[in-house]
């Protein structure tokens, strides 16, 4: 059974495109022997879709990626000079598999042996010749750490504690092998971790961040979270969790401030598993929009951290102390700006729906201020609700006893409605006039004025009023008059 796996793994590596011409490149002259390592063999073994491949070359591995770039008609890349890694990003017209990653470093070490031990953890320590079939005797799978047995038994090992501390970065990617792989750290080297955890501290935040990401990317990652708390490393890169452990929140709570956002964070990650019943009937919708918005699901998740700690009880303005946090946890970690204020505006604004609840139960709740509210979160709508939901649902105190449930769907059903359907964040095209057409039919001066009315004709539209362009035009031509020496 294990020999017909072997020859399956093999066959998939093989039947790469990339591959296929790479052995082509060197069954045709004189090369350095060339080996396939690492995570490549992993997922051939585990049937998984390849996408990136590693190669050791015993030589000058940027000349010989030079030399296959020109053959493959690929990208080069130089990674790391002072290593001797480049890569070739190869991109076929016509090839379904999309665009493949090479990286090509040279061997470390006299011999393929050492090389892999100088390596992570054993399920990435494995190499394959690929010339393999010009050099008699040769082994057909090189794994002097048992890398195999551990990718059978789903099990991340470390190499040796020496290689986390050569790059501390391998601190956090045990945790991301074993979450998308779906595999468990071994215990000698969750010990390790532990032992060196101080050493994330020095790597480069962009490195830290892509991990982290990774990890929070996958299905199930609150586990790993866990996990990587446990071994006190998540504090480490998320200093901010601390002072949440502990931290009482008052009778709307059941929970301190950690485990009611562990709750929030494991109601969100449940509704992108098994879908938003409660946000019936806009649920496909919003599954649709994450769909469309993958890139959005590691910040998604950090965003239910919405907690600012201020030392009051009743936590007043948490939302904005809170967003103040969020933002300085994003710069350290190197996000873009655009995602910094997403997840600003997340936090910000996740309370909305809450303080909208009690104007229901009020019966003060205008329409015209939930499309207000659609309008100020524009694009990020859909997050904010979701990120409001898993809030509420880990929100049990005794204070919070009288709230409907129920209600607080309804409200936000509605809010996806104006959002989905009417367009009331004015992100799908769908307004009836321009700026330029106010200026042309109205006879006035770019400024303010026309901002102010576009505003105006946006919501009218949104409430049904105003149906076409000369609807539109028509009530401009109102509302500028009632505007005409009022204070902008």
């Amino acid at each position: 059974m294990e020999n017909d796996r072997f020859h399956r793994a093999r066959a998939r590596i093989f039947a790469n495109p990339a591959v296929e011409k790479i052995r082509n490149a060197l069954s045709e002259g004189t090369s350095p022997p060339l080996y396939l390592v690492g995570g490549a063999l992993r997922d051939a073994w585990l049937g998984l879709e390849i996408r990136d491949f590693d190669f050791v070359v015993t030589g000058e591995a940027r000349a010989f990626a030079r030399r296959l770039a020109g053959l493959l008609d690929a990208r080069y890349v130089l990674l790391d000079e002072a290593w001797g890694v480049a890569r070739l990003v190869w991109s076929p017209p016509g090839c379904e598999g999309g665009t493949t990653w090479l990286d090509f470093a040279t061997m470390r070490g006299e011999t393929i042996q050492e090389d892999l031990c100088q390596r992570d953890f054993t399920c990435n320590a494995m190499a394959m010749p690929l010339d393999q079939g010009s050099r008699p005797g040769a082994s057909a799978w090189e794994d002097p750490t048992g890398g195999l047995r551990d990718v059978s038994a789903g099990i991340v090992r470390m190499v040796h504690p020496e290689r986390l501390r050569e790059d501390p970065l391998r601190l956090i990617r045990a945790f991301r092998l074993a979450c998308t792989l779906g595999f468990c750290v071994e215990d000698h080297t969750l010990e390790a971790i532990r032992e060196e955890g101080e050493g994330i501290l020095s790597v480069a935040a962009e490195r830290v961040r892509d991990e982290l990401f990774k990890i929070l990317a996958c299905p199930r990652s609150l586990p790993w979270m866990l996990a990587m708390d446990g071994a006190g490393l998540l504090t480490r890169i998320l200093p901010e969790l601390t002072r949440l452990k502990g931290l009482e929140q008052g009778d709307f709570h059941h929970l301190d401030a950690w485990h009611h956002t562990l709750e929030a964070y494991h109601t969100l990650e449940e509704g992108l598993l098994r879908g938003f019943e409660a946000l019936t009937p806009w649920n496909r919708e919003v599954e649709e929009w994450l769909e469309s918005e993958k890139e959005v699901l590691p910040l998604l998740k950090p965003g239910t951290y919405t907690l600012g700690v201020d030392g009051n009880p009743h936590f007043y303005g948490h939302a904005a102390l809170g967003m103040k946090i969020a933002s300085q946890a994003m710069r350290r970690l190197r996000v873009s700006r655009h995602d910094e204020e997403r997840v600003r505006g997340w936090v910000r604004y996740h309370m909305g729906p809450v303080h909208m609840l009690r104007a229901v139960e009020r019966d003060h709740l205008t329409e015209r201020a939930k499309i207000r509210f659609i309008r100020r979160l524009g694009e990020n709508a859909p997050a904010v609700v979701l990120v409001s939901l898993a809030d509420f649902a880990a929100t049990k105190g005794p204070a919070a006893a009288s709230r409907s449930e129920a209600l607080f769907h309804r409200l936000l059903d509605s809010l996806l409605e104006l959002y989905f359907q009417r367009d009331a964040a004015s992100v799908g095209g769908r307004q009836l006039v321009t700026g330029k057409d106010l200026i042309e039919a109205l006879g006035i001066s770019p400024g303010p004025t026309v901002g102010r009315l576009l505003r105006l004709l946006e919501e009218a539209r949104v409430e049904g009023r105003i149906g076409n362009r000369a609807e539109a035009l028509c009530l401009a031509r109102s509302l500028l008059k009632g505007l005409r020496g009022k204070p902008l």
